[in-house]
């Protein structure tokens, strides 16, 4: 039988066993032991079923063991255990077809998975989930946002088992992805590849596999592993990492402006990759004689990660869509750009990636003519840390963008784990810990903005929890936090992210942000513009939203004063030039 089986196999085995045992022990050979079965008085039930096949074809395998206690000489109480293994095959055909000859089929067949885990050259704030088809099965990904034209997934592996095949079946059979606008049929683009090369142990050729789908005159590039093997999930779980970094050391030179450098305390350092912007704080430390030295005291993590992704930074022209995606560094002074450079390239090798913290050495330079041949402006480290995934922290929700109205809460799940010394906080800590929660609003460069909300709070994690968890494996369980963030009215229209801080040991600090939630725009009723009076000396006062760039009734909705917002009233009563046709 190949396939699904829907219905039931019934069948009975009744024996009696006669075992004989016999044990020998000589100075010159040690010690000889035989033991044989004969099985007496079989009764045999005849299989019943309930499934429509050809021919179907099981086979059981029983495993009784037999311990004998007895002594040898002064030895007594010893015990020796046997197991014997009797196998049972039963064989179900259809009468008219019980005359064929059956020839067993020796050839292998293993499970099939294809995961998709990264899409190159999206169109920025797009929402999209992956369709994947092959041996007539179907699954999606999770929901996911562009950010910087790069959309990552990190699904349950077991979620893109599509069952066992032939490698004759595997190689002719298409995999087909889908591209899903908002997770919605009919797809935005569709493709098919084959996997026509195995490797010795079991993945596709080339690996990973690329698919290319266009839409809207762009090309965009599906990253999948594919596996066929007898444990995929195990063999893919070895490629997932817990991923954090950290900078543990940079100084500028002398290259660097002094206007600059008497600001210095006022620094942060951006690293963007992957279509993300992480923001590093730095503090100003002494002088050395390469400069002035800063560091920061922050780990950055990054959760689980697919450690393939982390090997193919952008597509397959080695350019990705939007520079976004390109891995860079950015000083920032007082808010100025003080330097810019690239990622030091990482050389992960062909085998499994070890657990390791790797220094990282980068240079950055100044932008424009007045910096040319001046060369670099600051050096530091990037410590990359990458250990096994159990010690990951990461948002266990929202793992998918969600959806919210204000008004509503949005229940928020992490976990935080120790991994040495200076990371994280200790797995199950039954004493609370204090979290600091922000928001980032996401532009649409995929860059994050902070706003002016937080909130402090004390929470202590629980090991009996049911949150689900998709990051790849759903073991072990963790130790979950969980809060309810409120979505107030100045959210309305936004996309945000939620940034995790707390205090590890020896003063370490570690931050996280979360997939990215969209809160819907507030609707009201119009108002009356007669009513409102200019107040000319406001204007510069109040800053300009991103909702003001959408037409002007969305304006007035997102400020019909219900929720007595004074931005808003002084934003409408100033003295604005408008164009209104209604």
């Amino acid at each position: 039988h190949v396939g699904a089986l829907q219905g039931s196999l019934r069948m009975g085995l009744k024996t009696k066993m006669l075992v004989k045992g016999t044990m020998a022990f000589d100075t010159s050979t040690g010690m000889q032991a035989n033991v044989s079965a004969k099985a007496l008085n079989v009764k045999l039930t005849l299989p019943t079923w309930m499934f429509f096949t050809e021919h179907f074809e099981t086979g059981v395998t029983l495993e009784p063991e037999l311990w004998f206690v007895g002594g040898l000489g002064p030895m007594k109480g010893m015990e020796m255990g046997f197991g014997l293994r009797p196998y049972l095959n039963a064989s179900v055909m259809q009468k008219e077809l019980k005359d064929k000859e059956y020839v067993l089929d020796t050839e292998e067949s293993h499970l099939l998975v294809a995961y998709p885990y990264k899409v190159f050259g999206l169109p920025a704030d797009m929402l999209c989930s992956l369709k994947v088809t092959s041996l007539g099965r179907s699954q999606e990904t999770s929901l996911q946002m562009s950010l910087g034209g790069v959309a990552d997934y990190s699904d349950s592996l077991a979620r893109f088992v599509f069952g066992t095949a032939k490698k004759n079946k595997l190689i002719s059979s298409p995999i087909k992805v889908s591209l899903l606008r908002n997770g919605a049929e009919p797809p935005l683009a569709t493709a098919e590849v084959y996997c026509r090369e195995i490797t010795a142990d079991g993945q596709c050729e080339p690996a990973p596999l690329r698919v290319k789908l266009k839409f809207w005159g762009r090309e965009v590039e599906v990253l999948m592993a594919v596996v066929w093997k007898d444990n995929p999930i195990h063999f893919l779980m070895t490629k997932v990492k817990a991923i954090s970094f950290r900078v543990p050391s940079m100084s500028l030179t002398g290259a660097m402006p002094d206007w600059l450098v008497n600001k210095a305390s006022e620094s942060e350092l951006q690293v963007t990759r992957n279509g993300r912007v992480y923001s590093v704080p730095l503090e100003e430390g002494h002088a050395t004689h390469d400069g002035l030295a800063l560091a920061s005291h922050t780990v950055y993590h990054l959760g689980r990660s697919f450690m393939e992704g982390w090997r193919e930074e952008s597509g397959a022209s080695g350019k990705a869509d939007s520079p976004m995606a390109a891995a860079s560094l950015t000083l920032l002074i007082s808010g100025h750009v003080a330097g810019v450079g690239e990622t030091p390239p990482v050389e992960w090798g062909d085998g499994a990636v070890a657990d390791q913290t790797l220094a990282l050495p980068f240079a950055l330079a100044g932008e424009g003519r007045a910096f040319q041949g001046k060369g670099a402006l600051a050096r530091g480290v990037v410590d990359l840390i990458v250990a096994t995934q159990q010690h990951a922290n990461f948002f266990l929700k929202p793992y998918q963008v969600e959806h919210y109205e204000v008004g509503e809460s949005c229940a928020v799940y992490w976990t935080t784990v120790q991994v040495q010394n200076f990371l994280g906080v200790d797995r199950g800590n039954l004493h609370p810990t204090r979290f600091t929660l922000r928001t980032l609003q996401v532009g649409i460069d995929g860059s994050f903005q902070r706003t002016s909300w937080s909130d402090e709070v004390d929470l202590t994690c629980t090991q009996q929890n049911t949150v689900p968890l998709h990051a790849y494996s759903d073991h072990p369980r963790p130790c979950v936090y969980e809060y309810s963030f409120p979505v107030i009215p100045r959210f309305a229209g936004t996309t945000l992210v939620l940034e995790c801080t707390w205090e590890g040991q020896n003063g370490m600090k570690h931050a996280m942000t979360s997939t990215p939630i969209i809160i819907a725009r507030q609707e009201g009723r119009l108002l009356q513009l007669q009513r409102l009076q200019p107040k000319a000396d406001s204007v510069a006062k109040v800053p300009f939203r991103a909702a003001f760039a959408q037409p002007l009734d969305v304006v007035w909705s997102q400020a019909a004063l219900q929720d007595n917002d004074e931005q808003d009233r002084r934003l409408l009563e100033s003295e604005l030039p408008l164009n209104v046709s209604l």
